[in-house]
């Protein structure tokens, strides 16, 4: 896992993160439970984002969505 004083995640906004997300394959479809993406971010500069595959249920529907669990900056 990535040390604490590595991950940058919550000095980032969530708009950026969201872009991130977007720009993963469908979670419905793949069957990685971990995807990472490299995006730049302003102020921040190029910075890798790693995502982990989760399921939500509630009664009968399920939700398969990505969750953004570290952000590291890459050189």
């Amino acid at each position: 896992m990535i040390n604490s004083e590595e991950n940058i995640l919550r000095l980032i906004g969530g708009e950026y993160v969201a872009a991130a997300t977007k720009q993963l394959p469908d979670p419905n479809t793949t069957k990685e439970e971990f995807q990472e993406t490299v995006m730049e971010v302003p102020n921040l500069g190029k910075v890798r984002f790693t995502c982990r595959r989760l399921k939500s249920k509630h009664h009968k529907s399920v939700n398969i969505f990505w969750s953004t669990i570290a952000a590291v900056k890459v050189e």
